[in-house]
């Protein structure tokens, strides 16, 4: 009897020591997450808040903050009224992502999940920018589209030509093309990875329905990867007022009329301080207006879209 106690006791307490292992470890996996979530989003948010209704001024001991209501929105709405190019930019993007870049994909992927001829080396060359770095990625391109673009053109008309990224009346037209172009990559990959779970049987009772590849794509593929294709146009609304359209690479802080929202936030933010008399820069306070200002425009843009989506999305059943 006694040794029955002291060997359930022993177990019990290597189950102990086992449990608060794994407890131990499980909180060290989560502490680092945990962790940049409270920070990256909880503080920084809360921080970006508050620094919205005040201003900033050199003290003995550092920044006195002021609450001042509502200036920082006037001097941030002011801003965005004198630069609606970057609203202008930002949209055609979005607007040349849904209807050319997202449809273009969705083929693209298509062919790739059907194995037709030359796939795997489309998914490879589709997937390249990705592969290799972006700033070289962009610098390569833009050595193309200038540089060698020129030297071509004159070889062949006579004629020396400015570069594409230098001309005024194609530099907006490349930058879009290679954004939506670069952007290939991540879509054909997790496109054509859903398309790869499509059960096999769905897609040979089409065929014995007569169904063609045409039909196929509509009324099997579609529907099944309709989530994903969601999930890609949420994020292209939300980028809207993120994408900086690869401009640091391209131009450094020379895209001007060219800048998108994130371009223009993230140069802003560069060149400016908490306490900031640029004339040409805002201070962090009015740039967390605006970040606030665009929150509340794209936040119920997106959220209606995914509710619209949902609703009247095709679905899988």
């Amino acid at each position: 009897m006694d040794n029955l106690q002291m060997n359930a006791g022993a177990k019990k307490r290597k189950y102990n020591t086992r449990k608060t292992k794994q407890l131990t470890y499980y909180c060290l996996i989560l502490a680092l997450p945990i962790l940049q979530f409270c920070f990256f989003w909880v503080y920084v948010n809360f921080s970006s808040l508050t620094m919205a209704f005040n201003s900033y001024k050199d003290g003995p001991n550092g920044y006195i903050s002021t609450f001042v209501g509502f200036e920082n929105f006037a001097v941030a709405f002011k801003k965005l009224g004198e630069s609606t190019y970057l609203i202008s930019n930002s949209m055609k993007y979005f607007v040349l992502h849904v209807l050319v870049g997202i449809p273009l994909a969705l083929l693209f992927s298509f062919y790739i999940y059907k194995k037709y001829l030359g796939a795997g080396l489309f998914r490879v060359v589709l997937y390249m920018p990705h592969i290799i770095s972006t700033l070289v990625f962009c610098l390569l391109f833009k050595y193309m589209v200038t540089d060698l673009y020129s030297s071509v053109m004159l070889k062949w008309t006579g004629e020396k030509v400015r570069g594409l990224l230098d001309n005024p009346d194609t530099k907006l037209a490349t930058v879009l093309f290679f954004n939506v172009w670069i952007g290939f990559g991540t879509e054909v990959l997790l496109y054509s990875g859903t398309m790869s779970g499509i059960s096999e049987s769905i897609v040979e009772s089409a065929e014995l329905d007569g169904a063609n590849r045409v039909q196929e794509f509509i009324y099997v593929t579609l529907p099944m990867i309709y989530p994903t294709l969601t999930t890609f146009i949420i994020t292209s609304i939300a980028g809207i007022v993120t994408n900086r359209l690869n401009l640091v690479s391209l131009y450094g802080e020379g895209a001007e009329h060219l800048a998108s929202f994130g371009y223009y936030l993230y140069m802003e933010a560069q060149r400016t301080s908490l306490t900031s008399s640029n004339a040409f820069a805002l201070n962090y306070p009015s740039l967390a207006a605006m970040g606030l200002i665009l929150t509340a425009i794209i936040f119920p843009a997106t959220w209606i879209t995914r509710k619209l989506m949902q609703k009247y999305g095709p679905s899988a059943d």
